[in-house]
Formats: C-alpha cells, structure tokens, sequence
C-alpha cells in the first residue's frame, strides 16, 4: 500500500508535468484540493514553494525544479520504471 507521504510525490509530479491541478486531478483519481493539499504538505515540509499557481494553471519554481529532479528516479524506482531496475539482485 502507498503512503501518505509517496502520494504527495505523485500528484505533485503529475501537477509539475500536466501543468494544472485540474489534469493532475484527473491523472491520479482524486480530486483538486487532494492535489493542492499534497503540494502544500510538501511545501510546509521542504520550506520552500515548490510551484507558481497562476489562474488555471500551475508552473515549477527553481526549488520545485530541483525537487522534481530528485523526486522523479525515487518514484520511477518504486513504479519499477528505472532505467537501472534489474530483477537481478
């Protein structure tokens, strides 16, 4: 089962690359303010603004850009979907 703090990754990426939390809402299964919640979680725990909401519309920050950077191998590694994922070890 998915924790709380993996689905904040998840629809914070799938707002940083549909761009608006309507798609992103739409991409995960859960509604707008389950997006906006998960984002505002993450930014209260990493103390910065991770995006820019403009009117429908959302766009990364430096620091958002930075975070997804990291974010995304962690996440693409828990999906299986890692370049470097091997069934071998």
């Amino acid at each position: 089962m998915l924790t709380g703090e993996l689905h904040e990754l998840e629809r914070f990426a799938a707002a940083a690359k549909e761009g608006s939390l309507a798609a992103a809402a739409g991409l995960c299964g859960c509604s707008q303010e389950d997006i906006l919640g998960a984002i505002r979680s993450l930014e209260k725990q990493v103390k910065v603004p991770l995006l820019i909401f403009e009117e429908d519309r959302v766009s990364l920050t430096a620091a958002g850009a930075a975070f997804l950077k990291e974010a995304l191998p962690a996440l693409e590694k828990f999906r299986g979907e890692y370049p470097g994922d091997t069934d071998e070890n």
